[in-house]
């Protein structure tokens, strides 16, 4: 956890500092679009947990599972 946290840390630094560089309208326009982006995401998520096999939203399942049996 160390190390990833030590690894994303430059990015989300980067991040902080990069919202100081945008103008407020760009800010601005931006909240507007934030809760789409989130509903977006959120339903995303739901469609894929569902398994409703429509495409991008379902994850492959593997069709034939193999279970290898160690004996000690």
């Amino acid at each position: 956890m160390i190390v990833f946290g030590l690894g994303t840390s430059p990015l989300l630094t980067a991040v902080v500092f990069s919202q100081k560089l945008l103008k407020t309208e760009w800010r601005e326009r931006m909240r507007a679009y934030q809760p789409l982006v989130l509903v977006f995401a959120a339903l995303f998520m739901i469609f894929r947990g569902a398994d409703l096999d429509w495409g991008m939203f379902s994850p492959s399942m593997v069709a034939n599972q193999v279970f290898i049996a160690i004996c000690n």
